[in-house]
């Protein structure tokens, strides 16, 4: 049985090695990390991803392109995506997140109690999936 998988995405290496070992702590889930759009678009074309975690403010290719580009492909366009700000106080990047699909914020620095709580609610959701189609 596979394991529920999730791809961080987000330029600072420490962030992501943070929220990995958050993560790594309370779940025993796989994990896949990037350190930009592109980078993640990579691990979404070769594995699956049941979840992504994505900082909003990255160079290049911003959080937000980066959920406008996976709702235009078939293979990644259901993957539920939650964007990890320091900026979700402005209503508009709230709103412009929610227009692109996204699912939920959370703001850092991240409250390890409330992310793990979300979290729980993602694997949850998944494991009652598949068992349904078993």
């Amino acid at each position: 049985m596979n394991k529920f998988s999730i791809l961080l995405v987000d330029d600072v290496e420490e962030n992501i090695h943070s929220l990995k070992l958050m993560i790594e702590d309370n779940f025993d889930v796989s994990i896949f990390t990037a350190l930009s759009a592109q980078e993640g678009m990579e691990v979404l074309m070769k594995e699956e991803i049941n979840l992504i975690l994505t900082d909003v403010q990255m160079p290049n290719i911003d959080g937000f392109e980066f959920a406008d580009y996976l709702k235009g492909i078939e293979k990644t366009k259901q993957i539920p995506l939650v964007f990890i700000t320091g900026i979700y106080d402005k209503e508009e990047y709230q709103k412009r997140g929610y227009d692109l699909g996204a699912i939920e914020y959370i703001t850092k620095p991240i409250d390890d109690v409330l992310l793990n709580a979300k979290l729980n609610i993602y694997i949850n959701l998944f494991q009652n999936q598949r068992k349904q189609k078993e």
